[in-house]
C-alpha cells in the first residue's frame, strides 16, 4: 500500500447496510467485492450504511459510514538515521476502523452496478504498505522491542566512537615516530665541516664546489678567443705573407690546442662530479633502512586515516540524523 495506500487505500468488507431511500443500492457483495478491486485488496468492509445525496438516471451518490479493516499489517516510513529505515505501524491487521466516504453506484438490480468510493475519512492515517520482507535495518517506532533495538544501535555507535578515540591515540604514537625518524634521516648527513646536516645541504655544497673547479679551469670561449688573437691569426698573418704559404697545419694546430683545452677543462669537474656521486650514493645507502622504516610508518599512518575517516563519517552521519528524528519527535 503505497502513500495513502494505491488509491486511498481501503478495503471493506461488507456485513450490513441500511438505505434510506427507494432507490436500489448495490448489494453487500458487490460493495464488497469492487471496493476490494479498487484499493489493491489491502483493506476490507467490515460494516456499512449508505445515505442517499443524490440521483441522476441510474448514477446515485451515497454517503457512507461504517467499518473497515486492513488485511495485513501496514507501516509507513518515518525517517532514516544512516542506513536504518523507521517506520510506524498506522493498520493493525483485521481491526475495525471507522470510516466515512461517497459513494456513487452506477446501474441497476438487472444490469448490475459499477461503484466507487472516494473523500475517504478514517479513524487512522490514510497512508502504510506491508512489510512482509522486514529487513533488520527496519525498526518499527511502534513495536515492543524498538527501544532496545534502538539501544542495541546506539550501543554499536558508541562502539565507534571508542574506536575513534583509540585510533587517534595510536596515530599521535605514529606520527611521533615518524617525525623521530624524519628527524634521525635528516641529522644522518654531515656538512663540509663535518657537522649533522640534511641531504639538501651536502647537495647545495657539492653543487658550489663543482661551479668553483668550473670556474678555476677557465672558459672555453675565453680560451678559444684569446688563443685565436694571439696564436692562430699572427701565425696565419705571417704565412700568408710568404709565397708558399700552407695555413692547414696551422689549422691541425689550433684544433688540437682547442681539444687539449676543452678536455682539460672538463677532467677536472668531472672526477669531482663522479666522486659526488659515490658520496651520495653512500648516504643514500646509509639511511636507507631509517627512510624505509619511515615510509612503513606513513604508510600506516595513511591506512589508519582511511579507516577513521570511514568510520568517523558513519558515526557523523547517524548523530546528526538521530538528532533530526528526536527533534522531529519520531523517537524520543
Amino acid at each position: 500500500m503505497a502513500h495513502g495506500w494505491k488509491y486511498g487505500a481501503l478495503l471493506l468488507c461488507c456485513t450490513s447496510f441500511q438505505v434510506l431511500a427507494d432507490v436500489s443500492a448495490p448489494p453487500d457483495e458487490t460493495l464488497k467485492q469492487q471496493f476490494s478491486e479498487q484499493f489493491g485488496g489491502t483493506m476490507r468492509l467490515e460494516s456499512i450504511t449508505l445515505r442517499q445525496l443524490d440521483e441522476m438516471g441510474n448514477r446515485v451518490t451515497w454517503m457512507a459510514e461504517g467499518d473497515i479493516a486492513a488485511t495485513e499489517n501496514l507501516y509507513a516510513m518515518v525517517g532514516m538515521a544512516a542506513d536504518y529505515r523507521f517506520y510506524e505501524q498506522t493498520w493493525v491487521k483485521d481491526r475495525p476502523v471507522k470510516f466515512s466516504a461517497m459513494v456513487t453506484s452506477t446501474g441497476t438490480p438487472a444490469s448490475g452496478w459499477t461503484t466507487e468510493f472516494f473523500s475517504m475519512q478514517m479513524a487512522a492515517k490514510n497512508a502504510g504498505h506491508t512489510l512482509k520482507d522486514k529487513k533488520e535495518i527496519d525498526l518499527i517506532v511502534t513495536d515492543n522491542d524498538f527501544t532496545a533495538r534502538l539501544t542495541k544501535i546506539e550501543d554499536g555507535y558508541e562502539a565507534k566512537k571508542v574506536q575513534l578515540d583509540k585510533w587517534q591515540k595510536e596515530k599521535g604514537q605514529l606520527s611521533a615516530k615518524a617525525d623521530a625518524l624524519k628527524k634521525k634521516i635528516d641529522t644522518s648527513w654531515t656538512d663540509k665541516n663535518g657537522k649533522p646536516t640534511d641531504r639538501a645541504t651536502v647537495e647545495r655544497e657539492n653543487d658550489e664546489a663543482l661551479q668553483k673547479v668550473f670556474n678555476q679551469q677557465g672558459s672555453s670561449v675565453e680560451f678559444k678567443e684569446h688563443y685565436l688573437k694571439t696564436v692562430y691569426e699572427p701565425a696565419v698573418a705571417a704565412c700568408q705573407k710568404k709565397p708558399d704559404c700552407d695555413i692547414y697545419p696551422l689549422m691541425a694546430a689550433r684544433d688540437k690546442a682547442l681539444a687539449e683545452q676543452q678536455q682539460q677543462h672538463s677532467a677536472a669537474p668531472k672526477t669531482l662530479s663522479m666522486k659526488i656521486d659515490a658520496k651520495m650514493a653512500a648516504g643514500d645507502k646509509k639511511v636507507e633502512p631509517l627512510q624505509k622504516e619511515w615510509q612503513e610508518v606513513q604508510g600506516q599512518i595513511g591506512r589508519l586515516n582511511m579507516e577513521m575517516d570511514e568510520v568517523q563519517r558513519e558515526y557523523d552521519r547517524w548523530q546528526k540524523d538521530i538528532k533530526g528524528l528526536r527533534e522531529r519527535r519520531v523517537i524520543r
